[in-house]
């Protein structure tokens, strides 16, 4: 499972996108199912945060949130990782921390 820490800019829109390569090829996502949660901590049983909304196109994966979500987050840091469900397995690919930075200036 690779790594990548996020930063998350709370009142703001925030997305990220990748692709998922397994022996230097990108994973074929037709059929697949991707979920990503930010948890409090890096466990099954931590208090959800929020989940990501989810959207595949061809073989990138992008993770997106709005700013009326990310402006009602109370935690300073979290968790999260990327399940992909394929023909009924479940594999998760990526993991990491996320940085929640509060803001000064107001519009």
């Amino acid at each position: 499972m690779g790594t990548q820490d996020i930063e998350i800019v709370i009142g703001e829109d925030f997305s990220f996108s990748l692709t998922i390569t397994v022996d230097s090829a990108p994973l074929p996502l037709v059929g697949a199912t991707v979920h990503s949660q930010i948890r409090a901590y890096a466990s099954r049983t931590a208090e959800l945060i929020t989940e990501f909304d989810v959207a595949i196109e061809g073989d990138v994966i992008t993770l997106s949130l709005t700013d009326q979500v990310t402006s009602q987050i109370p935690y300073s840091s979290g968790y999260y990782d990327v399940l992909v469900v394929q023909n009924g397995v479940d594999k998760y690919y990526l993991k990491g921390a996320v940085s929640f930075v509060n803001t000064a200036t107001v519009k």
